[in-house]
């Protein structure tokens, strides 16, 4: 969001009549919905890497639901953050997709690492799914 906030202040919104982008009730709610969306990744990166630091100390043996939930944790954070990010490049608008505007290499790297395949959110969400209603996983890298 330091990104954004470093652009704000003199930009306008072209075509209406707010001088300043920041006094606009639009990017109010911008800035608010991405805020909570880092929050939530934050929370479910926070919860994987704890789980994952448990287990390593312990020695405790992973169930396959704990190992689901890590990727799906995992997908979750990367599917919030890359939400979070196009909230905030659209907000950007169209001179956003200048390569001297860093947002545009912010949203393109969150695209390449939620598109991995360890971390993909929908993957990782039917994974967590299926073990959660009782089925066996649908991949070999659980």
């Amino acid at each position: 969001m330091t990104n954004f906030f470093q652009r704000l202040p003199g930009r306008g919104i072209a075509y209406t009549t707010y001088a300043k982008q920041a006094e606009a009730p639009i990017t109010h709610m911008q800035v608010a919905e991405a805020a909570m969306k880092i929050d939530e990744a934050e929370f479910h990166a926070s919860r994987a890497a704890t789980l994952v630091d448990t287990k390593a100390e312990s020695g405790e043996a992973w169930t396959l639901e704990e190992r689901a939930r890590v990727r799906m944790d995992a997908g979750m954070a990367a599917r919030l953050a890359k939400e979070a990010i196009d909230i905030l490049n659209m907000a950007s608008g169209g001179s956003s997709i200048y390569s001297s505007v860093p947002i545009q290499r912010i949203e393109r790297d969150i695209l390449a690492a939620s598109l991995q395949g360890m971390i993909h959110p929908n993957t990782n969400l039917e994974l967590y799914g299926r073990i959660r209603c009782g089925l066996e996983p649908n991949t070999v890298n659980i």
